[in-house]
């Protein structure tokens, strides 16, 4: 695969993870699903915005890079696109780093309020965070500490889990983009030329020459455009040559006859 269908195949797995990292990010703002009265009680975390922020519009910068990267030269440079293609390639590293921190940033975020868990109102009737080093994860009779709001245990602790492994997902897709950003700003797209299309007067993928004027040049070795010379010619072709297929006679101006045939 070419360095610039790489990073596009990266680009399109990017957009809709920091989509939903988004969308998750704005749900817990909803503890439990429902809205919340006072914004004080929110979980500390929560407003430091790992979803929105790193694993969100962060990345959107690299995924969107990424998508069009494949046919980016930068408008060429100094007037070479093979330039500009490797330009496009390294500029891609740099979005690519720029992304790889926003995911790291939403890791640490999430990572800190899955072991803090979410604040709620306590069995002394206030505010705060009832668990210790994650203990709650291990012993779930512990999550009855939390009265208020309901399920937010639950609900947090999912939505934070789903933060933590799109910001892995991301980081990994992100030093991936690395490795083939250099491999693209060194070696250029490592892409050869597409082949040309079917040609009029031949079978898919046969190639042929014609025979104009007098002589038909093909290389050095000329050939007269007497039909009776064709015959031993022909009768040379390869059985996968004889599959090429004129036009109708009406209208083929001249004889097609197989490249290999020519170079026999």
């Amino acid at each position: 695969m070419c360095t610039g269908g790489c990073a596009k195949c990266l680009g399109c797995t990017l957009l809709p993870l920091s989509t939903i990292a988004f969308l998750s990010n704005i749900l817990l703002f909803f503890p439990g699903g429902k809205e919340i009265d006072n914004i004080h009680h929110l979980s500390q975390e929560v407003w430091y915005f790992g979803g929105i922020l790193g694993s969100g519009f962060m990345m959107l910068l690299p995924a969107n890079m990424l998508l069009d990267l494949k046919n980016n030269d930068c408008c060429g440079c100094c007037g070479l696109k093979s330039c500009g293609k490797r330009f496009a390639m390294f500029s891609s590293i740099i979005f690519a780093v720029i992304g790889f921190l926003g995911a790291a940033y939403s890791f640490v975020i999430s990572l800190i309020s899955i072991r803090k868990g979410p604040k709620c109102l306590m069995d002394n009737n206030e505010w705060g965070y009832p668990f210790q080093n994650g203990d709650y994860l291990s012993d779930k009779s512990l999550r009855s500490k939390c009265r208020e709001p309901e399920n937010v245990v639950s609900w947090n602790l999912t939505l934070f889990s789903i933060l933590l492994v799109i910001a892995v997902i991301q980081m990994v897709l992100c030093a991936i983009q690395v490795v083939n950003g250099l491999l693209g700003t060194v070696c250029g797209n490592c892409c050869r030329a597409p082949l040309p299309g079917p040609q009029p007067g031949t079978a898919l993928g046969c190639p042929f020459i014609s025979f104009r004027g007098d002589w038909a040049d093909h290389g050095e070795r000329p050939f007269p455009s007497d039909r009776s010379h064709h015959a031993p010619l022909l009768a040379q072709l390869p059985v996968a040559a004889k599959g090429c297929l004129p036009l109708p006679e009406k209208e083929k101006p001249f004889l097609f006859v197989s490249e290999a045939a020519a170079n026999s």
